[in-house]
């Protein structure tokens, strides 16, 4: 009689079953991770009615609509005024150009790239760079879940810029970045509700204590 206990997926930590042995995800999650890249490319569409109404993809798409202060109000724009522009406002406007969000999933097409199962787009307009490393990741997610030791590091990054994009839409507060550097010297960005991140410098994986005390010991340096 096997007494081997099952490994566990390590996003979901639930056993695996036994044909997903040769996965470091259960397919759920695979699922999950698939479409929340696919929330983020492709134009805007919404689904469902009433307050049940999403946005199923194009959620990068429809960040510039949230550029000007104006966007949300009810009543017409007046053109002609005398008084200075108001800015745009800055949250989408840096998430949307082409060192925001995008720049965050080309960082693990780079990733991928260099472990031999994905390679990088040549775009310049930040929407198609983002089309094609959402496109990119979701062709290769397969192999990856079976060969990347930090799949759930990816899976809580693509979670957090859907989150990010989503609240920014609904005027909802995004998720506070914090910051620690690895004794590598490699800087890792975090959440407060992060459970895991993964050095890309050094391959160390940090647990939601270590995350916060490895960022107090930088803010303290």
């Amino acid at each position: 009689m096997n007494d081997a206990q099952p490994p566990l997926c390590i996003v979901c930590h639930h056993d695996l079953f036994t044909d997903e042995w040769d996965r470091y995800c259960c397919r759920p999650c695979q699922q999950r991770i698939d479409a929340d890249l696919a929330a983020l490319a492709g134009p805007v569409t919404w689904q469902g009615t009433g307050r049940e109404r999403r946005l199923v993809s194009g959620l990068f798409a429809a960040l510039p609509t949230e550029l000007e202060p104006s966007s949300r109000s009810n009543g017409p724009r007046v053109s002609g005024s005398k008084s200075a522009p108001i800015p745009a406002r800055m949250g989408p406007l840096s998430d949307s150009a082409n060192g925001g969000l995008v720049n965050d999933l080309e960082e693990w097409v780079r990733d991928w790239e260099h472990r031999g199962y994905a390679t990088r787009c040549r775009a310049v307009r930040p929407q198609y760079r983002m089309d094609q490393a959402v496109a990119t990741l979701r062709f290769n997610l397969d192999t990856a879940v079976r060969q990347h030791e930090a799949i759930n590091a990816f899976a809580e990054d693509i979670r957090t810029i859907r989150s990010t994009c989503e609240a920014m839409i609904i005027g909802a507060r995004p998720p506070r970045d914090l910051s620690a550097v690895c004794p590598c010297g490699t800087r890792i960005v975090f959440h407060l509700d992060s459970q895991m991140r993964h050095c890309k410098g050094c391959g160390t994986d940090y647990g939601h204590k270590a995350l916060i005390e490895l960022a107090l010991a930088t803010r303290a340096a």
